[in-house]
């Protein structure tokens, strides 16, 4: 068995991102839409400004990683965040400006610097949340893999321990009961034709032999008696 390491729980931090992130927004918020105001925009549509630029940033924030868990290029995203970050930065700096309080009164370039903080703050806890997110959705994805790589728990076959034979033997092979204890088959004898006469003499060259000298006898003496018959009629 294969130990697998617990993480620590992931909702007390992004519960507390969640109320730095608001908290955040809403101070830059401020800090926008009195620039607005500053730039001559409307009063009733100033609110529309600050919404813009921040919400820009975490829109294109998450996007990035959607990007690249898709393996899209991430070159865009990522410009449009740095732009919509630094517009933020500028929009709060400039909206800061020194005010005197219990008889203090800060130099010039410490409020800029200071105002910084709340669009500094919102990037940095969206962008937690994102890979927080994103972690989650990846062990997600990698637990639906390990289940269906599982089997489903479909029985086999059960292996054969030998308490079947392979071969029954009163059940009939495959060339009938009528194959089995008639004995073998024996072939049927050749026929052979009978040799005749010729066949034989031409067999015996001293039979053949004979034969041709009883002719030759037998036709000298019909020519000898013919010879001498007609001598005597003459």
């Amino acid at each position: 068995m294969t130990a697998r390491r617990r993480g620590a729980a992931l909702w007390p931090g992004l519960t507390l991102a969640c109320l730095l992130a608001v908290l955040a927004f809403v101070l830059s918020f401020d800090a926008l839409r009195i620039v607005a105001l500053a730039c001559g925009v409307q009063p009733a549509l100033a609110w529309m400004f600050p919404l813009i630029v921040d919400g820009s940033t975490l829109a294109f924030t998450w996007t990035t990683w959607a990007f690249r868990t898709r393996g899209m290029g991430t070159w865009y995203p990522w410009l449009m965040l740095v732009l919509f970050s630094v517009v933020s930065l500028i929009g709060n700096a400039l909206h800061a400006h020194p005010v005197q309080v219990n008889n203090m009164l800060l130099p010039d370039w410490v409020p800029p610097l200071v105002m910084t903080m709340p669009p500094i703050a919102l990037l940095a806890t969206t962008h937690m949340i994102v890979m927080a997110a994103g972690r989650t959705f990846d062990a997600l994805d990698e637990t639906e893999v390990v289940a269906a790589g599982e089997p489903d728990g479909e029985t086999s076959d059960p292996p054969n321990t030998g308490d079947d034979p392979v071969g029954d033997a009163s059940e009939p092979s495959e060339t009938g009961d009528d194959a089995i204890g008639d004995g073998p088959v024996m072939p049927e004898p050749a026929v052979i034709p009978d040799a005749g006469p010729s066949d034989t003499a031409a067999d015996d060259p001293a039979r053949t032999a004979d034969d041709n000298g009883s002719d030759m006898v037998r036709g000298d003496r019909e020519l000898a008696a013919r010879w001498a018959r007609e001598m005597n009629v003459g």
